[in-house]
């Protein structure tokens, strides 16, 4: 019996051995590194998504956005790392492959109030004002609604944007904004049977899901759309996906508008709610470091600095709100090197060190 019970022992192991031999043999290319698909894992936390109104579609940047700084640095910093691991070079062409790949998201919309961008991204809930009656050939039906709490969200409000995937009472399909008519359509994907869609029905917003892993950014709040500093902190908190509160792996974008004075209110909310996770953007873009972006400084931006308010040179021409290329390029550095300091890149820095020789 206790040679039976040996055997099987020494047969469990060697299948064991066999099973494991086989498993690194397919993770292995030929000369001994990892498979392309092996890398994916490792850089699928350095994505980013930037919500946003036109401060983060970068209107009047001349092309130049946050978002697209943003992405640059982060490649860049990461072919640095693979460059200076000792890899391979075919290990480090299969590195830079995945590298490549890494992307900064720009969910910015021109005009938008911090309520509608926050629909946008799944946190505010949107509900029909108004029963909806879907006929048999019904393809397209006009919608209203309001958030949770009755207020007016315009996520999408432009019909260059394209549709929204949502869905409506169980019914999927796409949310389209007209401009001409300033109405909201319902266009179910495909025919189907007759709907009666209830008052109240939550409007779900299929497009978010994407970015549940994604490192999370937020600037919001110029146009409005907040009653008061917690509401404002409340929706913001609303957007961020669960895992990445919990994680800590987002950023809160200060307003780049107002002078110190003007808006110690707000940033010491901000501060005393995100801590380390909030970026005084006003506070940046009006020190010494603008001298490192713009080569000339008029007496008048150095005035505006004094007092705290972001300077002309930064901004576009006769334009108190929107940046210019400059001012852009500025935010794209500021939240790498907040991203930095965090350790963002921390678990990067060390996989690509062992990687599988």
């Amino acid at each position: 019996m206790k040679k039976i019970i040996r055997m099987m022992v020494i047969m469990a192991a060697l299948t064991a051995a066999a099973v494991a031999a086989i498993f690194l043999l397919k993770r292995q290319s030929p000369d001994g590194g990892l498979k392309a698909e092996d890398t994916k894992r490792m850089f699928e936390t350095l994505d980013v998504v930037c919500w946003g109104d036109s401060l983060t579609e970068g209107i009047c940047g001349n092309g130049t956005n946050y978002p697209k700084v943003l992405e640059k640095n982060i490649r860049e910093y990461v072919e640095k790392l693979i460059l200076e691991s000792g890899q391979s070079s075919e290990n480090q062409k299969l590195l830079f492959a995945e590298a490549e790949k890494v992307k900064v998201y720009n969910e910015g919309i021109s005009g938008e109030s911090s309520l509608s961008i926050a629909a946008r991204a799944g946190g505010g809930l949107l509900k029909t004002t108004e029963e909806l009656h879907i006929g048999w050939l019904d393809k397209k039906k006009e919608i209203s609604f309001l958030t949770e709490d009755g207020r007016v969200a315009e996520p999408w409000h432009s019909d260059e944007l394209g549709p929204a995937d949502v869905t409506v009472n169980g019914i999927d399909g796409k949310l389209r904004f007209n401009n001409k008519e300033y109405r909201y359509y319902f266009q179910r994907d495909g025919w189907g049977m007759k709907e009666n869609i209830p008052s109240g029905t939550t409007i779900m917003v299929s497009g978010p899901e994407r970015y549940q892993d994604a490192f999370t950014v937020i600037f919001m709040g110029q146009n409005g759309g907040y009653t008061d500093f917690a509401d404002l902190i409340a929706q913001q908190k609303s957007m961020i996906p669960q895992n990445i509160l919990e994680e800590r792996r987002f950023l809160i974008l200060g307003l780049t508008s107002g002078t110190r004075e003007e808006r110690k209110q707000l940033e010491d909310a901000m501060e005393e709610a995100f801590g380390e996770n909030y970026v005084n953007l006003r506070e940046a873009l009006s020190g010494e470091r603008v001298a490192e972006y713009v080569t000339e400084l008029s007496q008048e931006d150095y005035q505006s600095m004094e007092k705290g308010e972001v300077p002309q040179a930064l901004r576009a021409p006769q334009d108190m709100v929107h940046l210019n290329e400059h001012g852009y390029e500025m935010i794209g550095d500021i939240v790498f090197e907040r991203m930095q300091k965090m350790g963002v890149f921390d678990t990067i820095r060390a996989e690509i060190q062992n990687f599988s020789q």
